[in-house]
């Protein structure tokens, strides 16, 4: 079951230096578990997560010093790809970034999760986790990943697997 829920007004931080946006924020219930969501998929995407399944890669978490750095350049990668095709984007900021590792992915409250080709990362994704939801903080592909659909591979691993620990819905 697929919810919405809209932001309304300010935080009032605009003063503070930080853009506010409206957004739309999707909810994915998993309470009849991740077969019902699969068959929500269109089938385009399916069959694009079978053919990422199908060519030999491997998903997994990881919160490691290495993944850190795996991590970034996927990061740096994604980011260079933007500018090149005229997207506004920012780079995350190294220091935030091994904070961010220290402070959340270690202790458990997020986790980074990498597919893998012949041992190569293709995609990443960052997932934080409070009670029974995930929710997705950023992911990126490298343009290997981008034309296997590692992403979308990815994130149908991650889905299974948060699933399994008890996570019933993902943001």
């Amino acid at each position: 079951r697929l919810g919405s829920f809209a932001a309304t007004g300010t935080l009032g931080l605009r003063p503070y230096g930080y853009d506010e946006a409206r957004r739309l924020e999707f909810v994915l219930r998993l309470d009849d578990g991740v077969e019902r969501a699969w068959k929500g998929f269109r089938s385009t995407q399916r069959n694009e997560i079978k053919r990422f399944e199908a060519s030999g890669a491997r998903c997994l978490a990881a919160a490691d010093d290495r993944s850190v750095a795996t991590f970034r350049s996927i990061q740096d990668e994604t980011f260079k790809r933007h500018v090149a095709q005229g997207k506004e984007r920012s780079r995350t900021d190294p220091a935030m970034l091994s904070a961010l590792w220290e402070k959340v992915v270690r202790p458990g409250r997020a986790r980074a999760y990498f597919a893998l080709k012949d041992d190569v990362a293709l995609s990443t994704a960052l997932v934080g986790r409070c009670g029974p939801r995930a929710y997705l903080i950023y992911s990126a592909s490298t343009l290997e990943g981008f034309a296997l659909h590692a992403s979308k591979g990815l994130l149908w691993h991650v889905l299974k697997t948060e699933f399994e620990a008890g996570m019933r819905e993902f943001n």
